[in-house]
């Protein structure tokens, strides 16, 4: 219980003057998953009966949920629990709440026989909507996806060992904010199944008359700090560190071998002192942009579906002599599927080639808001969301 002030006023009594005090109370609960809440009230795990959803809204009404979209977070109030499952409501268009989420959200539901919420906007009781009560489940810091090294990798070498991933990107301003900085943004997990991350973000000015920076100036400070929150979640430093970074031309990648790859050396240096204690460290530029398109020998399956998800291609038009190769990870919601390009700069973990591929293919589903498979592994595409979430902050001539 949590006291809520109080009300006094005196009264006269036989006893001349008396003070009068009305304490008021209110129940509150510790933030946690709402399926882990609904399980832990009804005593077990398993559908809610009708009495159990009667209950349940009796204690929930009211309460305050936020749920995370695609780039922002939106509040909404508990009314109750409806009547209906996803399957069961349907939208303007005609579609089923699952179908949905499905085609629009790019989300796959999977607890389709728990009841929707019925929630509303905290300023304005009249506009309700219903929610899947998953989609509460990553912010209030549930795990809705992990990857398994044991699957991928097997193990066998790298049972001892402590795996840290990190996706990196630059964001630029426009021709229209040439006045503003570039926004570098570095996302880590807090594990090795890459289920926790946390981001770091910079600003960095070119030099005058100079074009905007692509190497992250801020590389060891935000990589120490990152470290150190990994520390802090594993009570261990990682052994293995892998790092994917986006945005970087080919021709830039011997300014990324001579200064980004020192500097995440130098956060290694602060962390870890003895440079036999250095994690071993590979490193990966992701490449989206580009016009290479991949089709099936069959010309009439061409014009009806894509290659598979989960296809590599690392023979024949690859380079020659250089690492690297066609991931195609995700599924085209319209036309031609467009593969993202790996090159590996420096491999001191060792993996195979499989291996490698494999548990890249597998970071493509750490994006807890998403059941899908996304173009890159999910590490990047949050520092972009990160990235643009500091744009708009930074870019903000009125705050």
């Amino acid at each position: 219980m949590q006291r809520q002030g109080f009300i006094q006023a005196l009264h006269l009594s036989s006893n001349l003057l008396t003070l009068n005090v009305q304490t008021k109370s209110t129940t509150f609960y510790p933030e946690i998953l709402l399926l882990d809440f609904i399980i832990q009230k009804i005593g077990q795990n398993r559908i809610p009966s009708e009495q159990d959803y009667k209950n349940l809204s009796q204690i929930l009404k009211g309460c305050h949920v936020v749920t995370q979209q695609s780039n922002w977070t939106q509040a909404y109030v508990i009314n109750r629990f409806d009547r209906r499952q996803p399957h069961d409501i349907k939208i303007d268009t005609g579609d089923s709440l699952i179908k949905y989420y499905e085609n629009v959200k790019n989300i796959q539901l999977r607890h389709t026989r728990y009841r929707c919420l019925e929630v509303y906007f905290p300023n304005d009781t009249r506009k309700q909507c219903h929610l899947p009560i998953e989609k509460i489940n990553y912010k209030n810091g549930g795990i809705n996806f992990e990857i398994n090294l044991n699957t991928i990798l097997g193990m066998k070498k790298f049972q001892q060992d402590s795996f840290m991933f990190f996706g990196a990107d630059v964001l630029h301003p426009t021709s229209v904010t040439q006045q503003h900085p570039s926004i570098a943004a570095v996302v880590a997990s807090g594990n090795s199944q890459c289920s926790m991350t946390a981001t770091r973000i910079c600003q960095q000015y070119p030099k005058q008359g100079k074009c905007s920076l692509e190497i992250i100036i801020g590389m060891e400070e935000m990589v120490v700090q990152l470290l150190k929150y990994n520390q802090e979640v594993n009570k261990r430093l990682p052994t293995k560190v892998i790092f994917y970074r986006d945005g970087i031309d080919d021709g830039q990648f011997s300014k990324i071998i001579a200064e980004e790859i020192p500097a995440i050396r130098k956060a290694f240096d602060r962390m870890y002192g003895e440079k036999s204690n250095h994690p071993l460290l590979t490193f990966i530029v992701v490449k989206k942009r580009h016009n290479t398109r991949f089709f099936k020998h069959d010309q009439v399956e061409n014009t009806k579906i894509n290659m598979l998800i989960g296809t590599v291609i690392d023979t024949k038009i690859v380079h020659p002599y250089q690492y690297n190769f066609y991931l195609n990870s995700h599924k085209a919601l319209q036309g031609v599927n467009r593969p993202s390009l790996y090159h590996v700069l420096l491999d001191e973990i060792e993996f195979t080639t499989d291996e490698l591929q494999l548990l890249t293919y597998y970071l493509c589903f750490t994006d807890q808001r998403s059941s899908t498979a996304e173009a890159i592994p999910s590490l990047i595409h949050q520092a972009d969301l990160a990235a643009l979430k500091a744009r708009d902050l930074v870019y903000n001539d009125d705050g």
